[in-house]
């Protein structure tokens, strides 16, 4: 599996919260799913990189 940087990651999310902006725009029961689905996404996405961010930082520094 190829490794994500922690720069690609930080891109995806910005790109998950704009389509999400651009759906929450739109009016419809299809946009508002979708809209809270890219949301779900980026959140868990962002909570990931947070964690693993965390867990590389040296305690005490």
């Amino acid at each position: 599996m190829a490794d994500v940087s922690k720069t690609d990651l930080k891109r995806l999310v910005k790109y998950l919260d704009d389509a999400a902006e651009l759906y929450a725009r739109q009016s419809g029961q299809k946009y508002e799913s979708r809209r809270y689905y890219l949301k779900l996404y980026s959140r868990k996405l962002q909570d990931k990189l947070n964690k693993f961010h965390n867990a590389q930082t040296p305690i005490g520094k």
